[in-house]
């Protein structure tokens, strides 16, 4: 009997287009554990990927080196430890004090302007860039928190580039 399934979600996914592994996913999910929100979940990281891999493409191209309405995505790590959350998002050459970190409605939201001094505006007047990759600009990034995060309970640090994040859980009743 297994065989026949393994057999039937294989001529399935290659039928509509999919690969092998499409069908190995489909045995590996019995259909009844379908969940939309992880799917739109999983959807939404892959459109952030394609998106940010473009911004990427856009910011190295010498054409699109003025436009800076692209704004950037800054990299996260985001993990589990203990009674809290911890995020740590590369934000360089921020000002601190100018970073705005919120929390409202199950997500949260980082924003950041990056500016180049004066000096590094009159030396780009001077002469042309051979390369020119540093970021500067607005940084933005929303993420969804986990349903048992304290979204009044954060805390954030910034040093060395490096933007960290604690938020606390919910206690549990």
């Amino acid at each position: 009997m297994r065989f026949k399934k393994t057999l039937v979600s294989l001529a399935a996914a290659l039928t509509l287009g999919g690969t092998a592994a499409t069908a190995d996913v489909a045995l590996t999910q019995p259909a009844d554990t379908f969940d939309p929100f992880a799917e739109m979940q999983r959807m939404q990281q892959q459109m952030d990927q394609i998106f940010e891999q473009f911004h990427q493409h856009m910011r190295m191209d010498s054409h699109f080196a003025g436009f800076d309405t692209l704004g950037s995505r800054p990299a996260v790590d985001f993990q589990e430890k203990g009674d809290v959350y911890l995020l740590k998002a590369n934000i360089p050459g921020a000002d601190g004090q100018k970073i705005n970190v919120s929390a409202q409605n199950g997500t949260l939201k980082i924003e950041a302007t990056t500016q180049k001094s004066d000096e590094e505006e009159n030396k780009s007047k001077e002469g042309r860039f051979i390369r020119h990759e540093r970021y500067f600009g607005s940084y933005t990034r929303i993420l969804s928190l986990p349903a048992d995060a304290d979204e009044s309970k954060i805390k954030t640090d910034y040093k060395d580039g490096v933007l960290t994040v604690t938020i606390e859980k919910k206690k549990k009743k």
